[in-house]
Order: structure tokens, then sequence, then C-alpha cells
């Protein structure tokens, strides 16, 4: 079963775009080593699965309450720009990265 089927079937909000979001990001290499971590519809990435670390990921970029449009943003940033769909969203986040990424 494709994740955004899996994503309907167990009813998660916003599931779909979530995973589309999530597959595209996993498209980029420097975003590839991110984990993805959807929450109240909203994709985030972390730099470690779980169990989370403890590291500083507010500088992550993540997508404000899914899309289309993904308005991407940074919790330190702002806003770094809209993409109309997962890639050009994805495309954001290669666009500014955080140090170290």
């Amino acid at each position: 079963m494709a994740l955004g089927a899996r994503a309907r079937a167990r009813g998660h909000y916003g599931g779909e775009k979530l995973f589309t979001l999530a597959a595209a990001a996993h498209g980029q290499p420097r975003i590839r080593a991110l984990h993805p971590f959807p929450t109240h519809g909203t994709p985030k990435f972390l730099r470690s699965g779980p169990p989370i670390d403890g590291r500083d990921d507010t500088d992550l970029p993540y997508a404000l309450c899914s899309g289309p449009p993904y308005k991407m943003r940074s919790i330190r940033g702002g806003a770094l720009g809209q993409g109309a769909t997962p890639e050009e969203a994805a495309a954001l986040m290669v666009a500014h990265p955080p140090a170290g990424l």
C-alpha cells in the first residue's frame, strides 16, 4: 500500500499531502538525511528519528499546514517562500539549508 493510501486509511490529518511532501523532500539528497515528522497537519523535519536525541531542530524548514500551496517557513528564519507543488517546496528547503546540512 502506498504511503498516501496508508495515511488516508488511518485517517491522519492531511495525510496524503504530508506524505507527498515527504516523498518530494526525499528526492533531494541534502534533505534525505532528515526525518519527516508530521504533526498537527504540518510536515516538519528532524535531524534524528525516534528516539529524538534532543538536538535543536528549530532551524529546519517546515511546511505550514500542508498545502498546496506549500508555505515553507523556518522558526528562526521566518518565511522561506511558497511552492505550488511538493517538488517546488522541497526545492525551497534546499535553497535555504540550515548550517551544517
